[in-house]
């Protein structure tokens, strides 16, 4: 019995205004079906996801060797061009021809530490591309 005369006495001393601050409201009852919030957990995926193909068919072959595509015949052609700054020292230049099948080229840059590196070089749809690499002293 003392406890809840206690407890009534502590209410009523916290329920009274001090220092000129009015009271906090009182609390108001709670719709107790408004009031629940339900939370829908799902365990994150840490899987990649799947690459989406635009091409059924190109999904389904992978893995398997195909015939490369028709190539079209090549177009022979020869050109060439060079920079030679006098003022600076800076010299390079291209020159590369084909007959259609096979390029033939050759390239000169001028490297930081005075060198000219040449690479002369070749391609073709059978053998790919093939460098050498020289250099020269000036």
């Amino acid at each position: 019995m003392k406890v809840l005369v206690a407890t009534i006495l502590i209410a009523q001393a916290l329920a009274r205004p001090q220092y000129g601050v009015p009271p906090p409201p009182a609390p108001q009852p709670i719709n107790a079906e408004s009031s629940i919030a339900v939370f829908d957990f799902q365990e994150p995926s840490y899987e990649p996801a799947l690459p989406v193909y635009d091409n059924p068919s190109a999904a389904s072959n992978l893995g398997t060797k195909q015939a490369p595509p028709a190539a079209e015949p090549g177009m022979p052609y020869d050109f060439e061009w060079a920079v030679n700054d006098s003022e600076s020292g800076n010299k390079y230049d291209h020159q590369e021809s084909s007959d259609g099948d096979i390029t033939r080229g050759v390239y000169r840059v001028l490297l930081p530490d005075g060198r000219t590196q040449v690479v002369s070089f070749t391609a073709d749809a059978v053998n790919g591309y093939n460098a050498v690499v020289t250099y020269e002293r000036r």
